[in-house]
């Protein structure tokens, strides 16, 4: 346990003591409301005056603002407490309090910076938890992907318009653009009225050939939905009751969305 003083403004302040209230922290913090009403004006240079003219105590660290402009040294030197940054929106302080060991924080760089590795790490071993626990009975397959049926995680769908339209060159660029940008399901759009149950298969096996994201269809003509299904789509979107008993039964694992 650390005994950490907090330096802040005024309007701050009611944020931090909610933090404070919401966060179990091991640590004996204390608040500190300097006058200034922005804690983003304050300077390392005021800190340290600031805090002379008062009865510091035995605090192990003093914490500022992330965006307190000079460096934490400053401080240090003047008040003799090892002195670091905070984040810069006073919400995230909750990620530095629950902190073990504060002396990973930087007088110098705000601790969002500091802490952004471990927070993305710490993240991702929620996510692959979270993910490791997906089982037939809260998720469905859509190909090879596990999409929750109640969330998290969100899967991404990312729709290519008109894509009766594109030759496969540009398909593949425009579907490979999504893919590394994070989309987990490629949807594929096609003219509203008018049929396209060739270019369908084709563009729907092309993918299939290039990728292993998922891919989807958004079409509520039935010879299109039955071309994408022949093809292997991985997905149906717009079968509904005006169209349902037009589409062809297989025997495909294919979702679908009403």
């Amino acid at each position: 346990m650390a005994r950490i003083l907090i330096i802040t403004g005024r309007l701050a302040e009611p944020i931090i003591r909610k933090v404070l209230t919401e966060t179990k922290t091991e640590h004996d913090v204390e608040v500190l409301v300097t006058p200034f009403q922005v804690a983003a004006l304050l300077t390392t240079e005021y800190v340290a005056q600031y805090l002379k003219q008062h009865v510091i105590k035995d605090y192990d660290y003093i914490l500022l603002p992330g965006l307190t402009r000079g460096s934490g040294r400053v401080v240090e030197e003047v008040i003799g407490v090892k002195t670091v940054k905070g984040t810069v929106n006073a919400y995230d302080l909750v990620d530095v309090l629950r902190l073990n060991d504060l002396s990973i924080l930087s007088p110098d760089i705000p601790a969002d910076e500091v802490l952004g590795n471990i927070i993305i790490e710490r993240d991702k071993n929620i996510l692959k938890y979270i993910e490791d626990s997906l089982t037939d009975e809260n998720s469905i397959n859509i190909g090879k992907l596990r999409v929750p049926l109640t969330p998290p995680p969100i899967r991404v769908a990312t729709e290519i318009s008109e894509t009766h339209l594109l030759d496969d060159e540009k398909l593949i660029k425009e579907a490979l653009r999504y893919v590394e940008n994070g989309t987990d399901i490629i949807v594929l759009g096609f003219e509203a009225l008018q049929s396209h149950p060739d270019k369908v298969y084709k563009a729907v096996r092309t993918l299939k050939k290039e990728f292993s994201t998922p891919v989807a269809v958004d079409s509520f003509i039935p010879s299109e939905i039955n071309s994408a299904i022949e093809a292997g789509a991985d997905m149906v979107i717009n079968i509904d009751l005006t169209n349902i008993d037009k589409v062809e039964i297989v025997e495909k694992e294919v979702a679908v969305v009403t």
